[in-house]
């Protein structure tokens, strides 16, 4: 019957009204189950998927029609479920999609990928004491809770009483915010520093970068970020993509900054340019020298996932580079998200080669277009805007805020994706 309306955007208009009104939110199935005990076939399932965009009179009037199982059968309405080779009932994915290569690989498994090594976003567990539009008041409230962290450490090194930091903490979260990492630091004594080093930018959500406060004693979980942006004025460009199990299918951004874990639902999945190791001294004969020679640049997508692709295109030449904008120009592919849509809701993104060069270079000079689009959206020059009200240096504006204050946006048709009111 449909019905979830925890999705949003196409996916929540395909998925219809709410089947009881407001006293549910959740996708409804009318479930019948048969026992036939002179049965010698062992169980099967019959499924019927009520449609998209249907509201809840469509629906119901539906029901009403087939008014039992025999009227959805008459109608040839029925689908036999058998599992796929994944086990998979319904919305089975592409079996092709299994053949191409993984974007990235984790387990120990020794299978092809296009990146050797890849990172969640970060996690700070604080948002609201990490991230500020204003640096001064980031600097500001970063030390005025290390100092009273600190208070708090002193306290608890001074206090007689065994007891557990949990209980002995105060806390006061207008002060700072307690957990289970700031915990155990207090616990063995463990002041923190605060340092101008630590302030980086990093994209918040789509489209909205931040001043940022990167430290492990502050963020929960910083996964492998510190490689992929060791310092704030490392130069890198990174894909990130919806994690796995994302109902509102697949979503990529790219960015030239930290991510944060929610940028994207699912946790956002990031896939570097490039990768950065800290080298130990004496690894090179200008190791120290600067801050951004401390470390040893790496190419993260495989030689074996580029020549994968090379040997795709018999005698043509492209760098890795250009298989890193392929993949982001594939990834926004239309056609590519509507026909593996289940294999992506189930795994992370798998890369065909296109059947020719010229498609895999079209697709990576776009690719990189947008990649450029999307990480200078700050500075690129703005679409030019038509005001219904017609100019408005000549209009009487009494009041600008209320005015220019955007409350929601639209396309102006399903058709018609270029224009925005």
């Amino acid at each position: 019957m449909r019905g979830d309306q925890r999705t949003s955007g196409e996916l929540s208009r395909k998925e219809g009204g709410k089947i009881f009104g407001s006293g549910s939110r959740t996708p409804i199935a009318i479930t019948f189950l048969v026992k036939k005990l002179d049965s010698t076939e062992k169980g099967q399932i019959y499924f019927y998927d009520i449609g998209d965009y249907l509201d809840r009179k469509h629906k119901l009037a539906i029901i009403q029609r087939f008014k039992s199982i025999n009227g959805i059968k008459e109608e040839n309405n029925f689908q036999l479920l058998e599992p796929d080779a994944n086990n998979d009932w319904v919305n089975q994915g592409e079996r092709s999609f299994g053949k191409f290569i993984q974007i990235g690989d984790k387990s120990k498994a020794v299978n092809p990928k296009v990146f050797t090594n890849y990172s969640l976003g970060v996690a700070t567990g604080r948002d609201v004491w990490c991230y500020n539009f204003s640096v001064n008041n980031l600097q500001a409230r970063i030390k005025a809770f290390i100092k009273f962290y600190n208070t708090e450490v002193k306290r608890f090194g001074a206090s007689s009483k065994k007891v557990s930091p949990e209980s002995f903490v105060i806390r006061d979260l207008t002060r700072i915010s307690w957990n289970r990492n700031a915990l155990q630091d207090l616990k063995k004594g463990k002041e923190y520093e605060f340092s101008k080093a630590n302030i980086y930018k990093a994209l918040y959500r789509p489209f909205s970068k931040t001043n940022f406060y990167f430290s492990k004693q502050l963020n929960a979980m910083t996964y492998q970020n510190f490689k992929l942006f060791p310092n704030p004025n490392t130069i890198n460009r990174i894909i990130s993509v919806t994690g796995i199990g994302s109902k509102d299918g697949l979503s990529t951004i790219m960015s030239d900054v930290i991510a944060d874990l929610n940028l994207l639902k699912g946790g956002a999945q990031c896939f570097p340019l490039r990768i950065f190791e800290k080298q130990e001294a004496g690894d090179s004969l200008f190791a120290n020298q600067s801050e951004s020679e401390d470390f040893i640049v790496s190419d993260v997508i495989t030689d074996d996932g580029l020549q994968l692709f090379l040997d795709a295109y018999s005698d043509k030449t492209f760098k890795k580079e250009d298989l890193f904008y392929y993949i982001y120009g594939l990834l926004h592919s239309p056609d590519y998200r509507e026909r593996f849509q289940n294999n992506l809701s189930k795994e992370l993104p798998r890369i065909p080669a296109v059947n020719s060069f010229e498609d895999f270079m079209a697709f990576s000079k776009a690719g990189r277009k947008l990649g450029d689009l999307h990480v200078n959206y700050e500075t690129v020059e703005p679409f030019p805007v038509t005001f219904k009200e017609g100019d408005l240096r000549l209009a009487d504006i009494s009041d600008p805020k209320s005015f220019y204050r955007v409350k929601k946006m639209k396309f102006a048709s399903k058709q018609d994706k270029a224009t925005v009111f």
